[in-house]
């Protein structure tokens, strides 16, 4: 198990996270097992995976949009 507040990957997930959000998604079965690094340049990246669960989020709407990030890294932590 990591600890999820310690992790060099946290802010790449919570960016990750916000980033679908802001595109219009919300994965709604988001688990750590779903989380995929890869890396690009010089850059660590991360990716979100088993994508048969995705809502869709009005990206104009900044509480959607917040809502949505906050509760997929909810789901992160909560799958730890």
């Amino acid at each position: 198990m990591i600890f999820f507040n310690r992790s060099p990957l946290t802010k790449l997930i919570e960016e990750a996270a916000i980033q679908m959000a802001r595109s219009g998604y919300r994965h709604n079965d988001l688990k750590y097992q779903h989380v995929g690094t890869y890396l690009l340049g010089k850059g660590q990246r991360v990716a979100f995976m088993d994508l048969t669960d995705v809502s869709i989020v009005d990206e104009h709407d900044s509480t959607a949009v917040s809502a949505a990030a906050t509760q997929m890294i909810a789901d992160i932590k909560a799958s730890l």
